[in-house]
């Protein structure tokens, strides 16, 4: 539910220029399947989203007013100010060997325990911004540990496919 959550309130402009009332289509919420989240952007990179436990339209006001209360409690404390500092240290950066024989572009980590995962910055590497074939890779690996073919020939796979994105002028079109 959480990544949903997160996806819609990041991924749409209009809701992070203004304060809205949407609707979210959550099927293990309630047996409505759907309710309606508060978002409101506190700064252009700190938002909140409080979902309506009732699904109730009439919570717009009440739930802004909680908000305007806690953003006046994050600046009095300076909460606000421990956020933008941890905003301004992220995504994090794992170091690499500078003679290049091992050099790490993007780390991602899944707790499913926890279901929440860890994303690093992506490195620039000698041959350039490999951000959209890393993603690729990501998805081609998530493809293939889910489908019903082996595991092991998954890892393989992966392993060799990132080596070819990573080492274009090796590829065979």
């Amino acid at each position: 539910m959480s990544r949903a959550v997160q996806f819609s309130a990041t991924a749409s402009n209009i809701l992070q220029q203004q304060e809205s009332w949407t609707p979210l289509c959550l099927p293990d919420f309630n047996d409505q399947a759907f309710t309606y989240a508060y978002v409101n952007y506190i700064e252009p990179e700190i938002g909140v989203v409080c979902i309506s436990r009732s699904g109730e339209q009439d919570q717009f006001h009440q739930i802004a007013g909680h908000l305007a209360d806690l953003k006046s409690n994050m600046e009095t404390s300076g909460c606000i100010d421990d956020l933008r500092l941890s905003l301004s240290a992220t995504p994090l950066e794992f170091p690499s060997d500078e003679s290049k024989s091992c050099e790490i572009l993007h780390v991602l980590y899944l707790s499913k325990k926890h279901d929440q995962y860890l994303s690093s910055a992506y490195r620039q590497s000698v041959f350039g911004d490999c951000s959209s074939k890393i993603l690729s890779a990501y998805k081609a690996l998530s493809e293939l540990i889910y489908s019903s073919s082996p595991r092991r020939s998954a890892t393989a796979c992966f392993e060799v496919r990132a080596w070819l994105y990573y080492n274009d002028y090796f590829a065979v079109p």
